[in-house]
Parts: C-alpha cells; structure tokens; sequence
C-alpha cells in the first residue's frame, strides 16, 4: 500500500505544474514500464471522485524525461487546468494503475 504524501509547495493558478515522482519498493527504483499514474484533486478526502476540482492521468514512458526503467515519471498539470483552480486548499490522490492488477492509491 502507498504512504501518504504531501504537497506542501504552492500551486498558483495559470502555472504549469511539473513534478519528478520516483516509485520505489524497499527504497529501490522498481520498473513502471505500461503503468498510468491517475491524479484526483479535492476539496474533501470524502468528497467522491464524480466531484473532483481536477482529474488527470500520465501513462509512464510518455514525457520525454520519464525513465520507466528506473521507476522515474514526470506527471504535468497544465496551465489550462489550474487556470480553471479556484485558490484554497485541497488534498490529493495518486493511483498507480499497474496492468492486471487492481489500482494502488497514495494520498496527501
């Protein structure tokens, strides 16, 4: 099971975002190879997903500097999504959607 993350830098709305995420199992880089990263944005952990401020997906192996070998992926929010983010805090979640298997979620 994913641990917990958080977030602590601002985001500021009509930026892009970009941030290196490594996935790693006993401190090791594992391979990501085919997996998608699904990102969910809320006000509420307890508000459902239908109602989320922002939701978004990155397929390992897409963003030039992914290395999915080495478990590296760049996950990208665009300055057309946080443009439509109104200002105020919110918490997050990360999926790691491996093929065959059922999603893994990491929150912050």
């Amino acid at each position: 099971m994913a641990s917990p993350g958080f977030f602590q830098k601002p985001i500021y709305r009509g930026d892009t975002l970009t941030r290196k995420i490594t996935i790693t199992a006993g401190g090791s880089p594992i391979d990501i190879t085919g997996w998608k990263l699904w990102v969910t944005l809320k006000k509420n952990f307890d508000d459902p997903d239908s109602s989320a401020v922002l939701q978004f997906g990155a397929l390992a192996g897409d963003n030039p500097g992914d290395n999915p070998s080495a478990g590296e992926i760049w996950l990208q929010i665009p300055a057309a999504m946080t443009t439509e983010i109104e200002p105020g805090k919110y918490v997050y979640d990360v999926q790691l959607v491996v093929p065959g298997s059922p999603p893994e979620v990491g929150v912050g």
